[in-house]
């Protein structure tokens, strides 16, 4: 009777976990198993209809919590492949249904929903399709400016830390993108890098190399005391169009190269 693919794939979604017995802790604490039944389940959900995606996590997680081990183990795969940078199936909107089933869940005690909260904080700020949220830096040449004064139909924001290697290596991993330095050259990408939690003292010693396009700043305005980005590790990548919305979240650089390409 569901002729339409995503009514379809609605339909497996709801029902996906339907003939597994979590009290059965053979198989509800392997971590093999629950792991890549898990990927199929997630696998479905941009084929299904949204609005069976929340009833969906909210049954897995009613009977995970039959058995409080694999309970968490599933919070734990949910976490790994939905929230983790390196996984290719990160997608924070489908974390977020995992933390709501998370932070109501009478499985978990007080504390450990502390932590879910504060994903559940971090996953809902400047998601894609949201105004980013604005704040002041000041540019090498002392210069006071604001994300929404720079210029660029995108913008490419890098939040660093001059001492992080990796963060340098990310930037000189994407200085030497031809899709970035090209579409820098004609103005359609501007970019930002933004030194975002430390001192000025650090900063001004440690400049990393950048091309002079690039715009390199120093939060002015507090952006993690003030809780406007929460950013759960460095780098972090954001792409804006030209009207400041978010584009990519966090993207993998590899992601945001494909994507600018």
């Amino acid at each position: 009777m569901l002729r339409e693919p995503r009514l379809r794939a609605a339909y497996v979604v709801r029902h996906f976990w339907d003939a597994m017995d979590f009290r059965d802790s053979v198989r509800a604490r392997d971590p093999d198993f629950l792991e890549q039944h898990f990927v199929d389940f997630v696998s479905l959900f941009p084929h299904a209809d949204t609005s069976a995606l929340a009833p969906a996590v909210d049954t897995l997680m009613c009977r995970a919590g039959q058995d409080a081990a694999a309970f968490r183990l599933v919070a734990e795969i949910a976490e790994k492949y939905l929230y983790e940078a390196a996984s290719p199936l990160r997608d924070e909107a489908y974390y977020g249904l995992f933390l709501d089933a998370l932070v109501a869940s009478p499985a978990l005690g007080t504390y450990e929903k502390l932590r879910y909260a504060a994903q559940s904080e971090a996953v809902r700020k400047n998601r894609p399709g949201m105004p980013a949220a604005d704040f002041a830096f000041v540019d090498r040449r002392g210069v006071r400016q604001t994300l929404y004064d720079l210029s660029g139909d995108r913008l490419l924001v890098i939040f660093y830390d001059p001492e992080c290697g990796h963060c340098l290596e990310t930037m000189a991993a994407l200085r030497r993108s031809p899709a970035i330095a090209r579409q820098v050259s004609t103005g359609a990408l501007a970019v930002l890098a933004l030194f975002a939690d430390g001192e000025e003292a650090v900063w001004l010693r440690t400049p990393p190399a950048l091309p002079q396009e690039w715009t390199d700043g120093l939060d002015a305005t507090g952006i993690q005391e003030r809780g406007l980005y929460l950013l759960s590790e460095l780098p972090a990548l954001y792409l804006l169009d030209c009207h400041r919305r978010v584009l990519l979240k966090e993207p993998a650089p590899e992601a945001l190269m494909r994507a600018l390409e």
